[in-house]
């Protein structure tokens, strides 16, 4: 399980949202601004140096999750203040 620190785990994120299809940037806009899905005219740029400004480490959590989907059980670990996840893939249940 891959261990990120906060600092650069909002880089990460943001770079990816500088790289984001409109729908996740959207996404991302809704969540950081507490705003129904679509309800944000933000631009990728402008919510990228919101992110590097500094954010929660809850809400980098979740944009983890919109912006990178093939990770999976992102959280933050207080005592070392690192971001983890699993990037390994799922497999099927079937």
């Amino acid at each position: 399980m891959p261990d990120v620190k906060i600092v650069a785990a909002a880089e990460r994120i943001a770079t990816a949202i500088e790289a984001a299809s409109p729908g996740v940037i959207c996404e991302v806009a809704s969540d950081m601004l507490d705003l129904p899905h679509g309800g944000s005219d933000r631009s990728a740029h402008d919510l990228a140096t919101a992110i590097r400004a500094g954010v929660e480490p809850e809400l980098l959590v979740e944009l983890w999750n919109v912006v990178f989907p093939e990770d999976h059980d992102v959280w933050f670990n207080e005592e070392t203040n690192e971001l983890h996840y699993d990037s390994r893939l799922v497999e099927s249940a079937d």
